[in-house]
C-alpha cells in the first residue's frame, strides 16, 4: 500500500472514533453504541489480512484509550488481539460474502469484550455480573454490530479493490 492509503485508512478510523464518541453516544438506542471503531479493525483484518489486523486494531485501540478514563492499554491491546485473530482468515475464506463480516463481527465483539471483562476483573478496574453482562450488552451489542458490519465492509472493500487491480499487487507496494 502507498503512505496515501494509510493516511486514508488512519483518516477513517479517526471518523470512526469521533462518531463514536460523540454522535453515537448521544443517540444510543436501547442503551448500546455500536463499537465502529472494533467494526473498522475487524473489516480491515478481514481484507488485509492478521499483521494490519493486528497494526489497526492497536492504533485505533489506543485512540480509544486516549479519549477514555478507563486503564490505558486496555482497549489498544484487545482490538490488537482481536484484529490479529480475525485477519488469520484473511486467505481462506471468499471476500465478497457479505455474510463473512456479519458472522466474524458476531464473533469478534463477543471475543473483545469477554477479553476487555476480564482484563478489567483482572486489574480490578470493575466488578461483573458476567451472565448479566453477557445477556444485557454483550450479545445485543454482538448483533448491533454484526448488523452493521456489511455496510462498512461492503464500503472497505469496494475502496480496497479500486486501489488494486490484482490480488498480487497488494503483497508487493
Amino acid at each position: 500500500m502507498r503512505k496515501f492509503d494509510y493516511a486514508v485508512l488512519f483518516l477513517m478510523i479517526l471518523t470512526c472514533l469521533v462518531l463514536q464518541s460523540t454522535f453515537l453516544a448521544s443517540f444510543a438506542p436501547f442503551g448500546l453504541i455500536p463499537d465502529l471503531v472494533l467494526i473498522m479493525v475487524v473489516c480491515l483484518a478481514l481484507i488485509r489480512g492478521s499483521w494490519e489486523g493486528a497494526v489497526w486494531g492497536f492504533v485505533a485501540g489506543l485512540g480509544l484509550d486516549m479519549i477514555s478514563s478507563g486503564f490505558l492499554g486496555f482497549h489498544a491491546l484487545t482490538k490488537m488481539v482481536v484484529g490479529f485473530f480475525f485477519g488469520l482468515v484473511e486467505e481462506k475464506v471468499f471476500k465478497d460474502n457479505l455474510l463473512l463480516p456479519a458472522v466474524a463481527l458476531f464473533a469478534a465483539t463477543l471475543a473483545h469484550e469477554l477479553l476487555f471483562l476480564a482484563l478489567a476483573v483482572f486489574y480490578r478496574q470493575m466488578e461483573v455480573d458476567f451472565f448479566s453482562a453477557l445477556r444485557g450488552i454483550i450479545l445485543p451489542l454482538s448483533l448491533y454490530n454484526a448488523l452493521l458490519a456489511p455496510f462498512v465492509y461492503v464500503r472497505l472493500l469496494g475502496w480496497y479493490q479500486s486501489r488494486f487491480r490484482y490480488p498480487g499487487e497488494r503483497k508487493g507496494t
